[in-house]
């Protein structure tokens, strides 16, 4: 399991606001020992940090509630500091949930002799799909560059042995938006199971983007089902 922190050091300055908050700061332990109870006791040893390299998204939500927690603590308002700390949990536990979900689709579908199908779909960061792209950016072009095409780039991922991945890449003048998904999404299940046929099952894990919310995706899925 990860935390919602990415350095120790947050984990700890937390820790040490809200012996603050309740008064008992004289309690505290060093930083040190912090980290070594952290890192080493067996209560502990499923917990880790992401690192950097793991380039996960910030939450939005998380993040919302990580700063209306300062605030509550700063307040020195106990009530408030308590109700916004449990809705940061219940937010972890319904995240935790719905990846455990996801990971148990993913697996059954990896299982022989499976009825189910599970795939994951994104759509990356459009910042980083410019074209041309540099490492490192000519001066000479820079004002040329400022018209670059911001290329859409969505993948998915059928889960099986082995997993199977798909690819598409649409030019800037086509929206990045629900139409874009449900054309990959058809494209791709065509192509995956244009020999063996589609399966009765489909797990599909998306983000909680807004257009992966839409009543086009919706309608998509109910197109699918009809179709059997």
């Amino acid at each position: 399991m990860l935390t919602p922190f990415r350095y120790l050091r947050d984990i700890y300055e937390e820790y040490l606001e809200d012996l603050k908050a309740s008064a008992s700061a004289e309690y505290a332990v060093s930083p040190t020992w912090f980290a070594h109870v952290f890192r080493c006791a067996p209560e502990l040893s499923k917990i880790g940090i992401a690192t950097s390299k793991e380039n996960f998204g910030r939450c939005s939500i998380c993040g919302d509630l990580e700063e209306a927690i300062r605030k509550a603590r700063f307040a020195g308002n106990a009530e408030l500091l308590a109700r916004k700390k449990q809705e940061r949990l219940d937010h972890i536990l319904h995240e935790r949930a719905d990846k455990k979900s996801y990971y148990a689709h993913r697996q059954h579908a990896r299982m022989k002799g499976t009825t189910s199908i599970s795939c994951i779909i994104d759509k990356m960061d459009g910042n980083k799909n410019r074209f041309p792209s540099f490492t490192r950016p000519p001066k000479a072009a820079a004002d040329e560059l400022n018209d670059a095409m911001t290329m859409h780039v969505v993948g998915i991922i059928f889960h099986g042995n082995p997993d199977q991945p798909h690819l598409f890449v649409a030019p800037p003048h086509l929206a990045g938006n629900s139409n874009l998904n449900c054309e990959c999404m058809m494209r791709a299940v065509c192509d995956q199971f244009k020999e063996s046929g589609m399966l009765p099952e489909l797990h599909v894990q998306l983000d909680n983007a807004s257009d992966n919310k839409s009543r086009w995706i919706l309608g998509f899925f109910k197109w699918l089902v009809k179709l059997g």
